[in-house]
Parts: structure tokens; C-alpha cells; sequence
């Protein structure tokens, strides 16, 4: 078992190795052909491959699985990590209303979750079980992928950010849950390789590469939960998705309160605000993941009960929240 994953792993970094390398190479002419270039000014035309580098990763580890180990994630998983993947590239495109960006989107989750059953939240588990009836269960699924989503979409607005706090909720998620080990050392390996990318302004990840992020990183999430609710229950990860969850909250009510729309982009949010205390993208980075990687440790080694987790998560917030605007 150890020897076909350290196989299994070896093919893995060979074979994109050589595939990222020759992307990075001609990087401009795959970005040109499949349109996706962010044409801001600030950006200078810079590629939006994200996307594109993990939907391969996915792609290559897929196929060496089943190929080796005769594990066929195809049919369950990948069909739909790559219609999420195909989404976020058109929007990259063609900047498509966030109404049915969200229609899209949910139907995706919608598609996959009626195949693989695991994935259906069907219980809250909050020092007790809370059972949830079948259609509500559909319904907070869907709604737990989307905000998810949207909270990630939101958080993308400084070099790394995104890139490094989902390499830390990865990273987390594998010593939580060693289901899927080998898919998710591939996409850690996979996103340090993009991070250094992003940092040398390469390429962006782009709404392909937060789409298919936040879509595998529910998934994983939901799983460690159904299967180790005890050691990793909700108040985990509420702590684990606290700072992208409450900044998107805050703005949502913000806007709506000010009679705009909630999609409307603005530049109110928290690593805005730190920007303008001229913090760098990796200090913005820094912050996030000390606060995270601090509240998930008190969360989980002292096992606090949720609502001493959530006024803890609350607060840390608002004081990041009033020190960056202050």
C-alpha cells in the first residue's frame, strides 16, 4: 500500500513537472488561446491558468490511479470538477452575470451530490447529532458549496492569498482525513508550484482556479466531517473558514443595507483595507494564516464548545477588521 503511493506519487511529479514546464514556457499562447488573460491595467495582461494547472493535476493523478491502483474517480468526481473548472474559465472569458454564475454553479453541486451521497450534509453534529430532513440536506449542501465559493471569490484579491490559505486548508484536511491521500498531496504539490507562480505574477489563479479550488476543497471538507466528526466537527470548520466567511457576510449586509447590489465589486474588503495600511501581499497572507492556523489550533486542542468557537473566531475578526481600517 505505502509502495503504490510513493509509486503512484513519483509518476505524479514527473509527469507534471514535465507538463507544468512546458506550460510555464508558453504560457502567453495557452492563455491567448483559451482567452483567458486578465486585461486589467494593473495586471499588464497577466494569464489566468489556475485553473488550467489544477484541473490537469487532477487530470494526471486520475488517470495514474486508475492505471495503477484501478481506482476510477472519473465517473464520480472529475466530470464535475471539470464542468466548475469550465465555468470559471467562461466567466474568466466572458465575465458572465453573477445570477447564473450561482445557477450554474449550484446545479453542478446539485449533479454531484445526487451521485455521490457522501457528500450530502445530512446531520449537524454540535456536541450531539441534529438530523436533517432529506430536502433540507440538498439545500444546505448546495448552500455550503456556494458560500464557499463566493467567500473565495471575494478573498481573491491579493497575490497568494487565496493560493496560500487553501494550501494550509489542504494541508489540514490530510492530517484530518487520509481518504483520497494521494489526490491530496498532489493538489498541495500542485499549489505550492502555483503559488511560486502567482508570487513571480506568472499567472493568476482567475475564477477557473478559485471555482475548482473551492469546489474540491468542499468536497474534502464535507468528507473529513461525515467521517471524523468528533475530532473535526463544526465548529473546525467554522474556525477553518472564518475570516473569508465573516469578510463576505459583513460586505453582503453592507451593500445590501446601502442598496447595492451583493456582487457589486468594491474595494471594502479586509485585505483592502490592509493594502491601504500598506501591507504586502505576503504579510496579508501571513496574517490570514497565523489567525487561522492560531484559532483552529486553540479550537482543537482544547476542544472548545461552538459558541465559545464562534464569539472567539467573531472577535479575532473584528479586531483584524478594526486594526486594518484604523
Amino acid at each position: 500500500m505505502f509502495h503504490d503511493t510513493i509509486t503512484n506519487l513519483f509518476f505524479f511529479c514527473v509527469i507534471s513537472l514535465v507538463i507544468f514546464l512546458i506550460i510555464k514556457k508558453n504560457i502567453s499562447f495557452f492563455a491567448n488561446s483559451l482567452y483567458l488573460i486578465d486585461s486589467n491595467i494593473q495586471s499588464k495582461n497577466t494569464p489566468l491558468l489556475g485553473g488550467v494547472f489544477l484541473s490537469l493535476a487532477l487530470l494526471i493523478i486520475y488517470i495514474i490511479l486508475l492505471v495503477n491502483s484501478n481506482k476510477n474517480y472519473f465517473h464520480s468526481e472529475f466530470v464535475y470538477v471539470f464542468a466548475i473548472f469550465v465555468l470559471g474559465a467562461f466567466d474568466d472569458a466572458k465575465n458572465i452575470r453573477a445570477v447564473l454564475r450561482l445557477l450554474f454553479s449550484a446545479l453542478i453541486v446539485f449533479f454531484i451530490i445526487q451521485t455521490n451521497e457522501v457528500l450530502i450534509v445530512n446531520f449537524l453534529y454540535i456536541d450531539k447529532f441534529y438530523i436533517l430532513n432529506n430536502h433540507f440536506s440538498i439545500f444546505f449542501t448546495i448552500l455550503c458549496f456556494l458560500l464557499f465559493q463566493n467567500a473565495l471569490n471575494l478573498m481573491d484579491g491579493v497575490n497568494c492569498l487565496v493560493l496560500s490559505f487553501c494550501l494550509l486548508i489542504l494541508i489540514i484536511l490530510l492530517l484530518v482525513d487520509q481518504n483520497h491521500f494521494e489526490i491530496k498531496l498532489s493538489l498541495i504539490i500542485t499549489s505550492i508550484y502555483l503559488l511560486y507562480l502567482n508570487y513571480k505574477n506568472i499567472t493568476f489563479l482567475g475564477d477557473s482556479g478559485v471555482y475548482t479550488l473551492s469546489f474540491i476543497i468542499s468536497i474534502f471538507t464535507i468528507e473529513a466531517y461525515k467521517y471524523n466528526y468528533q475530532i473535526f466537527d463544526l465548529a473546525d470548520i467554522l474556525i477553518l473558514f472564518s475570516l473569508p466567511g465573516y469578510d463576505m457576510f459583513r460586505l453582503f449586509v453592507q451593500r445590501t443595507i446601502n442598496k447595492k447590489h451583493p456582487f457589486t465589486k468594491d474595494n471594502n474588503h479586509l485585505h483592502h483595507f490592509l493594502i491601504a495600511k500598506s501591507y504586502g501581499p505576503a504579510q496579508i497572507s501571513i496574517i490570514y494564516l497565523f489567525v487561522t492556523i492560531l484559532l483552529f489550533s486553540l479550537n482543537y486542542f482544547f476542544n472548545l464548545s461552538f459558541v465559545i468557537s464562534v464569539i472567539l473566531s467573531v472577535v479575532f475578526y473584528l479586531l483584524i477588521l478594526n486594526y486594518a481600517k484604523n
